[in-house]
């Protein structure tokens, strides 16, 4: 007599089993890699459109207060990864770097940066224009509808293998550097003299 089951009867041998669980290990690891990927960049394009967002704002606020002019503040430093930008009146200092609502030179039109959760992982970059002119300092006069000079902001995804894929300027503490960007994902904000705002991702 046959003592052998039936191969549905006798289940899995631990092989077998042990190259089950390879296989989903394998499949829920690229799962993960693609879904963290998406939200990077999901929040590159938040970044950037937020901030078009806030200056657009901040550009109305600037002509129903008397016509006051808005004072534009961004930092970055070499790496891209520590960031800030904010906006005041013109007759009010601004530094993005200060996060004290109690300080004279906080940004109380907006403030955003890197330490924002919302942004995590998000790096940032000045691109050096032709006029030799960057986004920090920048001003917009409603009197005039229009900018002192035109500026962007390029917003990017972080490096996770340490290689990059291009530099561009940066302004650093006062002075313009060569900082490092991926080609993950870009979104860069440019406005122009006019005050129109562009974004492209």
């Amino acid at each position: 007599m046959d003592n052998k089951l039936p191969m549905l009867q006798r289940g899995l041998s631990l092989i077998e089993l042990m190259i089950v669980l390879a296989i989903i290990g394998i499949i829920a690891t690229i799962a993960f890699v693609s879904y963290r990927e998406a939200i990077i960049k999901q929040r590159v394009v938040a970044a950037a459109e937020e901030f078009s967002s806030k200056f657009a704002s901040a550009k109305l606020a600037g002509k129903s207060q008397s016509n006051s002019a808005i004072q534009i503040s961004a930092q970055v430093d070499s790496t891209g990864s520590n960031w800030c930008v904010g906006a005041a009146l013109q007759a009010s200092n601004c530094d993005c770097s200060i996060t004290s609502t109690g300080s004279a030179d906080y940004c109380r039109m907006f403030r955003m940066s890197s330490a924002d959760a919302d942004f995590a992982g998000v790096n940032m970059a000045l691109p050096l224009n032709p006029d030799n002119t960057q986004l920090d300092g920048l001003q917009f006069d409603p009197f005039r509808s229009g900018t002192n000079h035109s500026a962007s902001v390029l917003f990017m995804a972080k490096a996770e293998n340490g290689n990059n894929t291009g530099t561009t300027a940066c302004w650093n503490g006062g002075a313009w550097s060569t900082c490092s960007y991926t080609g993950k994902q870009q979104s860069v904000v440019a406005i122009s003299e006019s005050g129109s705002i562009k974004v492209t991702h």
